[in-house]
């Protein structure tokens, strides 16, 4: 075994001599060749950029001239949005060119605006700060001067255009000679964009040539280092060979250690054996623990020495399994939980003759298991304390917990519904179909529950009826360690409480806080629909506008409080005339409109005169006051010849006038 250890090692060392030197190597050939590739992204980066320059000066010329002939801001605009590439390139270029320090955020943004990837953008700059003594990039660069040049008498020929648009003051016979001269720009340009096209290419293939041969010569000088020092390192192997011996046997030592403390216990004699391990986890010294049973008994938690009793008496006896975890006080104070497991020796006639077994420092897994405890704990509370009902089942649907959101909503308890199917204690029913859903298990598992559904639930109840609760369901599933689904959680959310509190604002968008009665968005609407509908159907309606005499005598003499009672009166009035299919809407002050649906005219005015003589007839008493009001009505017909909601309010608007200024306390019909 020595033998094969020690062939082992020294192959191990030898592969290590070869490989290590080749580490170097390897390493500076991949930064090398990082670098090189760097260059050369950066160099198509610079094509690419090229490409976009050229697109946004193309697309910033094409929209100019647009703004030219039509002098649309959005044409402008687009411009502008163009001729950014090629400034924004232009500011990374002066940027680049301050020697020795410049601006690198600044060339960034330039770069970024060009419309640049960001992370392309490091390693222009590189290449730019770089490479810029060659020859070929120094001639790229001067071109992309040259052509920034034109790009700067582009963007103040739009200014200047811009300025004249705007001060009216530039007709045809101005326009044109800017328009010549933009032409004359992009003609200029194109050549330019081509040769710094060129230009980069033939850089490109220099650069890579140049990086080509430098990754040979860096090739050759590394090998030739690696030789050099492999036959170095030849020299040295006997030095070596003598220090993995000792390392060998460092090695075999501690794998005949182990973090277990040894026990040996002779019960005839009284002597129990604890390894140096043993001491040293309880913070003694090989020697500071004396070898008897009393030591153990000593050091054992008092509320452990029972149960160390009775396992070990039942070991000896009965023969069962010796696994006990107890507390043992360490020197410095506290106890250390342990685990002791052992075996009994016997002799040919069944004396027990010793037991031996290990000891184990299991303080870690205590610890992880009182922090799991806290944080169970922690989610039944919240589960507890959540305010929507949650109920929690295994993949066969059995429940296994409600809280108290769910015991509520079900009503059942969580000890009546444990083990029961989740139908039986959660009876829901599709609110479209009306379907009683029983496979919400198995779709959950199977990940198709959707998200949205509205259910009804029914809720288990000791009277005649049960209660019904409009429910969102949402799933959850449960997973294990390696993923697998154990169980599913189902939320119920109660959307009864949304569902009335939308109902109610709907209700308060579409009705006259005061009255009660439909307002005037709502009544313009139902009277749009009546219109439509009198188009496609060629049906008939009516619409009335009414407007209160003698109103104002009762806000002037007892307040607006009782203003308001006597609008809350009348319109309780005027509802009892009406059919249930009518609609009476408060426009706004002492104004009414009332729109009869599949009523002709002739019928109408009755209703209005009958609504009149009501009115005329009431008396409203305030403060010991009497008084009477009457009503000015303006009547029309709606047909398909009726146009708008606008003009049918307007002309039953103009007849309610014609009525106040015919003396008031009339119909008018229009």
């Amino acid at each position: 075994m020595q033998r094969a250890g020690e062939g082992s090692l020294l192959a191990g060392e030898q592969v290590s001599s070869l490989i290590w030197p080749f580490v170097p190597v390897v390493v500076a050939l991949a930064l090398f060749c990082i670098a090189s590739v760097d260059v050369l992204s950066a160099a198509r980066s610079f094509v690419a950029g090229e490409s976009l320059w050229t697109k946004g000066q193309k697309a910033a010329v094409l929209h100019l001239l647009n703004y030219s002939r039509s002098q649309l801001d959005t044409d402008y605009d687009a411009y502008l949005a163009a001729i950014a590439v090629p400034l924004g390139d232009r500011q990374a270029r002066i940027e680049l060119e301050k020697h020795p320090r410049y601006d690198h955020t600044r060339a960034v943004e330039g770069l970024l605006i060009g419309g640049n990837h960001t992370d392309d953008i490091s390693g222009m700059i590189r290449l730019y700060r770089t490479f810029r003594g060659v020859a070929e990039i120094d001639e790229a660069i001067e071109i992309w001067a040259a052509a920034d040049v034109d790009i700067a008498r582009l963007d103040m020929l739009a200014r200047t255009l811009r300025g004249r648009f705007r001060a009216g003051d530039c007709d045809a016979r101005c326009v044109a000679p800017i328009q010549r001269e933009i032409v004359d720009i992009d003609n200029r340009l194109t050549p330019q964009e081509a040769a710094f096209s060129s230009t980069l290419g033939r850089a490109s293939r220099r650069v890579r040539a140049l990086l080509t041969w430098s990754s040979i010569a860096v090739a050759v000088t590394l090998l030739a280092w690696v030789t050099w020092v492999s036959r170095s390192m030849m020299f040295k192997e006997r030095q070596l060979r003598a220090a993995l011996a000792t390392s060998e046997e460092r090695l075999q030592l501690a794998v005949a250690g182990s973090n277990d403390g040894l026990w040996d216990w002779h019960p005839h004699r009284g002597e129990l054996y604890f390894s140096p391990r043993c001491a040293e986890m309880l913070g003694y010294r090989a020697t500071e623990l004396p070898h008897a049973v009393e030591t153990l008994m000593a050091l054992t938690h008092p509320d452990d020495v029972t149960e160390l009793g009775r396992r070990l008496s039942g070991h000896m006896r009965e023969g069962t399994p010796y696994d006990i975890e107890l507390r043992l006080r360490k020197k410095a104070g506290g106890y250390l939980w342990t685990r002791a497991r052992g075996r009994m020796v016997r002799s040919a006639v069944g004396k027990a003759v010793r037991m031996a077994g290990s000891l184990s420092d299991i303080s870690d897994r205590k610890r992880f298991e009182a922090q799991l405890h806290a944080e169970k704990e922690r989610a039944q509370v919240t589960l507890q304390a959540i305010g929507e009902a949650v109920i929690t089942t295994d993949v066969w649907g059995r429940i296994e917990s409600l809280n108290p959101v769910a015991e509520a909503m079900t009503g059942w308890t969580e000890a009546e519904a444990a083990g029961c199917f989740l139908p039986q204690v959660c009876p829901l029913t599709d609110e479209v179909t009306c379907d009683l859903v029983t496979d919400l298990v198995p779709r959950a598992l199977a990940g198709t529950w959707p998200s949205q559904t509205v259910t009804v639930l029914s809720r288990r109840s000791t009277g005649e009826s049960s209660a019904r609760v409009v429910v969102k369901p949402s799933v959850a599933l449960i997973r294990d360690k390696v993923g697998q689904a154990i169980g599913v959680v189902v939320v119920l959310h109660d959307v009864s409480l949304e569902r009335a509190h939308a109902a109610q604002l709907a209700y308060e968008a579409s009705h006259d806080p005061l009255t009660g009665l439909v307002n005037r968005p709502e009544f313009e609407r139902r009277l749009e629909t009546a219109i439509l509908r009198a188009r496609q159907e060629g049906c008939t309606h009516t619409l009335m506008y009414l407007d209160l005499d003698r109103f104002k005598a009762v806000n002037d003499t007892c307040g607006h409080a009782a203003g308001d009672e006597l609008l809350c009166q009348i319109a309780d009035l005027m509802r009892q005339q009406l059919r249930r299919s009518d609609t009476l809407a408060r426009l706004g002050g002492d104004e009414f409109a009332v729109l009869l649906e599949h009523c002709l005219p002739s019928d109408g005015e009755r209703v209005a005169e009958s609504m009149r003589q009501a009115i005329a007839a009431f008396r409203f008493t305030c403060r010991g006051h009497v008084f009477s009001v009457a009503v000015s009505v303006g009547l029309i017909r709606l047909d398909e010849r009726t146009s708008s909601t606008e003009d049918a309010l307007g002309a039953a608007d103009v007849a309610c006038y014609r009525a106040k200024r015919a003396g008031r306390n009339r119909v008018e019909v229009s």
